[in-house]
């Protein structure tokens, strides 16, 4: 049986991005090397489930099950680590009108050339998205991602209809004009 002998791995751990790994398993038995897919083959578990690859965030086993003339199961751990959200890019979150609901965010995040999906890599928590004042929007990274990213917006108060600063100043010169005005100083 290999239950005797050694388990190595190239490489125990890696930060998620994306991408799938492939670890180099060695197995040696009273210090002979074994032959993968002759003497042993690999299989990946997470969570106690067998795995095609290696690629999400969590604490794999790699399992060396004998085959041929070997019989037995050798294991050795590696781990994906889950990627800070820091990394990622964020759209800036814009300003709303104060419209009596729930101001929410159509935010873009992207990270690794990969844009990331709401409630699957992240999510948003708002507070204080209804009135006129500043929100405050918490962005936390789930699954592949951890961290938190905060960011803030402005409820504006709903402005009266021909009150930009434009048409004050055109009515103001008008109002003067009809008043008598000169150009003369008070």
């Amino acid at each position: 049986p290999i239950t005797g002998g050694e388990i190595t791995i190239d490489s125990t751990a890696h930060e998620y991005d994306g991408e799938a790994r492939t670890p180099v398993v060695a197995v040696t038995l009273d210090g002979n090397p074994l032959v993968e897919n002759t003497d042993f083959k690999v299989s990946y578990k997470l969570n106690g489930a067998t795995v095609s690859e290696i690629k999400d965030a969590g604490e794999y086993q790699i399992v060396a099950t004998g085959c041929g003339d070997y019989r037995g199961k050798l294991t050795a751990t590696y781990t994906v680590t889950k990627r800070n959200l820091s990394n990622a890019t964020i759209s800036s979150a814009e300003d709303k009108q104060y419209s009596g609901t729930n101001n929410i965010q159509d935010l873009v995040i992207t990270d690794l050339d990969t844009t990331l999906v709401l409630d699957k890599d992240y999510t948003i928590t708002y507070s204080d998205n209804v009135n006129v004042g500043i929100c405050d929007v918490t962005i936390t990274g789930i699954r592949n991602y951890a961290g938190e990213i905060l960011d803030s917006f402005t409820i504006l108060a709903s402005g009266e209809k021909g009150h930009t600063g434009e048409e004050e100043v055109v009515n103001r010169k008008e109002a003067t004009c009809e008043d008598g005005y000169t150009g003369d100083a008070v």
